[in-house]
């Protein structure tokens, strides 16, 4: 809360004022006694003002959205305020007189000086001061700057890895304000879990060693310095390369037992869970194993499905279940008797096999 001390503004023309009362009562004649007069006390040379602005300094550079209500609490000393009026880098703006608050239009980011003017009663009991005309007067100024109110502010955000491949994410510093804090939510809003705040507005980035693979949104959240709880609000997305069979190289060792191997495009740091068959058996593996040798049935296998969990080094094997996987089948390869023969008249081809006979016609070029 900001305090000044403000000055008594009419004390003169008040004691001009009783006198030219005085002399107009001089040749009347009545009685009185001591119980007739009042003794009036000097108004004090100046009294603290104080203003509260909802927790932001008022000496400091003010943050607002470009369009906004400007609210305030003035302190009186129980003094009735007898009007206010703002202005706007030297022009009057229009002024509510009983309600703490004005309606601010800034259309541009530039600082803009608010000033606020006020008259306080003196409360001597004088004359004047029940005519109005004995005041305090005193007055607030603010640096103030505009932020646009539709959060189209952006961060710039991008992904890199740190020195550990874990995922990092990076942002501009921003140029129109000052940031207080900065806040990393977990998820594509602020209800996600909090993972970390940041107080040194020149860190701009963010590891997070949680991540491994698959899909995954951040929002980042700027408070901006000395507002009225003024916020920049980003969302990122996580790019990542999907898993496919193409990672995977699946081969039988042996008569019941199948060698998986797959290759990871993605450089995070993580270890895996294998589970296969329809009664999903699980195999933990070790860090950096990237092969699992799995029990299969007698040949051929037509279909033996199989998820590989991806998680974090730090997570707990037990809970596999809730991160990222890839979904595959293992199966032996098949193969089909194929039968040729060949038309030397027609100089046709002919080939047989379980499913269909084909024929092609080698002076046409074409399949028939």
């Amino acid at each position: 809360m900001l305090h000044k001390p403000i000055k008594q503004g009419s004390y003169i023309f008040c004691c001009l004022l009783f006198l030219i009362f005085v002399a107009g009562l001089s040749s009347c004649e009545f009685e009185s006694d001591d119980l007739n007069y009042v003794h009036v006390e000097k108004p004090e040379d100046q009294i603290q003002l104080g203003i509260d602005l909802a927790g932001v300094n008022p000496t400091e550079l003010i943050y607002i959205y470009n369009q906004t209500y400007f609210t305030y609490s003035l302190f009186t000393d129980n003094r009735v305020i007898l009007a206010r009026q703002f202005y706007l880098d030297g022009v009057p703006i229009e002024t509510d007189q009983y309600a703490e608050g004005v309606h601010l239009n800034i259309p541009d980011n530039q600082i803009h000086d608010l000033k606020l003017v006020i008259a306080l009663r003196s409360g001597t009991g004088s004359l004047a001061d029940k005519a109005m005309y004995e005041m305090y007067t005193g007055e607030f100024t603010f640096k103030i700057k505009a932020i646009p109110y539709y959060n189209d502010v952006s961060l710039n955000i991008s992904q890199t890895t740190d020195a550990n491949n874990n995922l990092k994410l990076e942002w501009d510093k921003p140029s129109d304000f000052e940031v207080d804090t900065y806040r990393i939510y977990n998820g594509y809003s602020t209800h996600g879990e909090l993972l970390a705040t940041i107080t040194d507005q020149n860190k701009t980035y963010f590891v997070d060693p949680d991540y491994a693979y698959g899909y995954k949104s951040y929002t980042i959240v700027a408070n901006v310095k000395n507002s009225f709880d003024i916020i920049v609000e980003n969302h990122f997305y996580v790019s990542y390369t999907a898993m496919t069979e193409n990672h995977f190289d699946i081969n039988r060792i042996a008569l019941n037992t199948t060698s998986l191997k797959w290759n990871n495009p993605n450089p995070f740091p993580c270890k895996y869970v294998l589970t296969y068959g329809y009664e999903e058996k699980e195999i933990a593996l070790k860090d950096g194993a990237n092969e699992a040798i799995i029990t299969v049935g007698d040949f051929p296998i037509w279909s033996n499905p199989f998820s590989l969990y991806i998680l974090p080094q730090s997570a707990d094997i037990k809970n596999y279940k809730q991160y990222s996987s890839v979904a595959g089948n293992n199966s032996d390869k098949r193969f089909s008797a194929l039968s040729f023969d060949y038309n030397f008249k027609e100089k046709k081809v002919h080939g047989l096999n379980f499913n269909a006979l084909n024929s092609y016609d080698l002076q046409k070029d074409q399949v028939m």
